[in-house]
């Protein structure tokens, strides 16, 4: 371990800048057109590139090559966001108080682990002024922890309910993340709410092209015309928790806002540039869902 935290290097002056996206079948991402095109509008040399990795034995030389060949940092997707800390030189605040890992930024000996999961959850609900009492959180995994931290975090949150495939991760999401002034729970899966719940955050993967396509993530009977719904799946652009929400009179919240959001600070960090947010909106079918602006706020 170095002496003293390790701090990021400065994006080559000359040359592309080279980045990437590490994960495990990740042919679908939309992080390579999203960083691309943010590219074209900055004028910034960037090259992104997919780091897909099958078995987290090939993580540490995987790491170690893409930092041999000058890459100035990776963002981080499923399965690899918990199980980076033993490779990296050290972890931001933010990533350590979430246990998960989503973005690495070059040092010169190594990587650097933050996460910027948390800020892009919330960045929508902030826009919107939005207000929620109870939750229900679908999923216990990287993202999940993200979305648990910024819950707790909430003061006018009074109820969670966490439900998962694995009932012990759930149990030690509700342990790690559960405060005083709010009540937290596991809900087993396929078991009714014991009342409605004003938001949903589908944090698993049900519903994308390549897991379980067309499956909802959860009971139908939760969704309910006074619900918002967050959809964190990304591809497709409207899954059938979307489908079925809206049905049902429900709020949508798309999962492409939080992916601008994470992109957006990982640019930031990767090349010194701002981030085009609302150029790329159109590009993720968010153009009808354009955040109100500062100077129409009552």
């Amino acid at each position: 371990m170095p002496d003293a935290f390790p701090r990021p290097v400065d994006p080559p002056s000359k040359g592309p800048v080279q980045v990437g996206l590490l994960g495990r079948d990740i042919g679908g991402s939309l992080s390579p057109l999203i960083h691309r095109e943010a590219a074209l509008r900055t004028g910034v040399d960037l090259t992104f590139n997919l780091l897909d990795v099958a078995t987290e034995d090939e993580l540490r030389p995987a790491l170690r090559q893409a930092h041999r060949d000058g890459w100035q940092g990776l963002s981080v997707t499923m399965p690899w966001k918990r199980c980076l800390s033993p490779y990296l030189l050290g972890m931001s605040p933010d990533a350590i108080s979430i246990g998960s890992v989503n973005l690495l930024v070059r040092a010169d000996e190594g990587w650097i682990g933050e996460n910027s999961d948390a800020e892009g959850f919330l960045r929508p609900l902030a826009q919107r002024r939005l207000a929620f009492s109870h939750v229900l959180l679908l999923g216990a995994g990287g993202a999940a922890r993200a979305v648990a931290h910024v819950l707790a975090s909430m003061p006018f949150v009074e109820q969670v309910w966490v439900q998962a495939r694995r009932p012990e991760a759930a149990r030690e999401l509700v342990q790690e993340f559960a405060t005083e002034r709010a009540c937290w729970e596991v809900l087993p899966m396929g078991q009714e709410l014991p009342c409605a719940v004003d938001l949903l955050v589908n944090a698993t993967p049900v519903g994308q092209d390549n897991v379980a396509p067309g499956a909802l993530p959860c009971l139908a009977s939760y969704l309910h015309a006074d619900l918002h719904c967050y959809e964190l799946v990304t591809h497709p652009h409207e899954t059938a928790l979307v489908r079925e929400a809206r049905a049902r009179g429900a709020s949508i919240i798309h999962g492409g806002e939080m992916l601008l959001g994470q992109a957006r600070r990982a640019f930031s960090a990767w090349t010194g540039q701002e981030f085009p947010t609302l150029d790329l909106r159109p590009l993720l079918g968010l153009d009808d869902l354009r955040p109100i602006s500062q100077d129409k706020r009552p």
